[in-house]
């Protein structure tokens, strides 16, 4: 019986990663963990375009230091020529490793909508906790709901973006970890006259997602770029084997969900159910149905 290959791609740094995650969703796209160790390289590049990168060894610097990873120099040569062979990457007169314009304009294109998409999310929802908490400092709130949202994920995955769910009853300890979380996060930003407002603006954004499909939208790419950059550590035959052992996923769909797929029927959650039913096929998950 053969033994699956380890991954020889290490996390040290998770907690830096995923508030780069939530910050701009690089990887969101990556269908495994090759193209997501591509995609981190193109977007290491072009954040440190300034930076005269001309050897291997300065790439796995900026991966360790932008992302955290620790990527061995083989599974990153190889991933570099590949990105040359498609043209996302050329070394003008075996100079130093920069992107094509076509592959710049597409990454800076990536970043500035996963930007822009944050920036709409937090003035939106600074403009609904403005005159309840009007002492609040609203920027101090918008970096511990992200640091919040990094542990969280962090300590529990992608099904972080179910739990936010308020009308899924959670078991105890998940309740009781997500409460610390929390409140490390808001105590790590805030003096404690503070606190208690803080948490509260928090809490208000996380029960906002499901009625706010932009709000939803942000939260799902966080999810999906943490899913993806966490595949980077498990080998594919790990990966795989995890898939089988997954427990069938049984949707209910009742009548406005299939008119809202169908495009029959406006409501702000139907772009939400359509993410759904893209997650699950493109994630093959195991699946069974029932109307």
């Amino acid at each position: 019986m053969s033994t699956p290959m380890r991954s020889e791609i290490t996390i040290s740094m998770p907690r830096i990663a995923l508030q780069q995650m939530c910050n701009y969703v690089a990887i969101a796209e990556s269908q495994n963990p090759d193209e997501s160790l591509r995609e981190l390289i193109l977007h290491a590049l072009y954040a440190f375009e300034e930076e005269k990168t001309s050897n291997i060894q300065k790439v796995i610097e900026i991966l360790k230091t932008i992302f955290g990873i620790d990527a061995p120099i083989h599974q990153v040569q190889e991933s570099l020529d590949y990105l040359i062979s498609v043209k996302q990457v050329h070394k003008p007169m075996r100079t130093n490793y920069v992107l094509t314009p076509d592959a710049r304009k597409k990454v800076k294109l990536r970043i500035d909508q996963s930007l822009q998409l944050q920036e709409r999310v937090k003035i939106q929802w600074q403009g609904e906790m403005f005159s309840r908490f009007p002492d609040l400092n609203l920027d101090l709130a918008w970096s511990a709901l992200i640091d919040y949202l990094s542990k969280a994920f962090l300590r529990h995955g992608i099904q972080v973006a179910i739990f936010l769910d308020p009308s899924v009853e959670l078991p105890t300890e998940y309740t009781k970890s997500l409460t610390i979380l929390l409140a490390d996060a808001v105590q790590s930003k805030f003096d404690l006259i503070y606190w208690e407002s803080a948490k509260h603006a928090i809490s208000n954004f996380l029960t906002g997602v499901g009625k706010n499909p932009e709000r939803a939208q942000f939260i799902a790419e966080c999810a999906d770029g943490a899913a993806n950059y966490f595949s980077l550590a498990v080998s594919p035959e790990v990966a795989r084997h995890f898939r089988e052992k997954l427990s069938s996923l049984r949707l209910f769909c009742d009548t406005n969900f299939l008119f809202g797929i169908l495009d029959l029927h406006v409501h702000p959650l139907v772009k939400v159910s359509n993410e759904l039913i893209d997650a699950v096929e493109k994630n093959r998950l195991p699946q069974s149905h029932q109307c």
